[in-house]
């Protein structure tokens, strides 16, 4: 914006010439902030639909069953996740057995089992990248 010329000295009586240019730098304004969050919005939608996923089947039975010789409460979840057939299990004594704590209980194993199948062989490529290593 501003352009000025100084002229400094220098032993030995020459002369060097330096040009400098002064930049301003503004706080931004609403439509300049206005602007970057729709061209943010834009790449993120741009990133999005260029991800290709394909559709996932998701098959679940649960049976509920009673054990008398240690009194205990199991129920078990047999689901498959895109043909790959998994277990999940939930045990609780008959007397202290709630409905709403079983019910979270098997929703919490079968997240587990569904995040092991899911992501352990999508998070393979880490132990292939030498930059993971370094990383620690």
């Amino acid at each position: 914006m501003f352009d000025r010329t100084s002229v400094f000295p220098v032993t030995r009586n020459e002369v060097h010439e330096v040009t400098k240019h002064v930049h301003h730098h503004r706080a931004p304004t609403d439509e300049s902030v206005k602007a970057l969050r729709e061209l943010e919005q834009a790449a993120t939608a741009k990133i999005i639909d260029s991800v290709r996923v394909g559709d996932a089947t998701f098959e679940c039975v649960v049976h509920v069953m009673r054990t008398m010789i240690d009194d205990t409460v199991h129920l078990k979840a047999i689901f498959s996740l895109n043909g790959k057939k998994l277990e999940a299990e939930y045990t609780a004594p008959r007397l202290d057995y709630d409905k709403a704590k079983a019910v979270v209980g098997l929703r919490d194993a079968m997240a587990k089992e569904i995040a092991t199948a899911i992501l352990l062989p999508a998070l393979q490529w880490l132990d292939r990248d030498p930059t993971f290593g370094r990383l620690r």
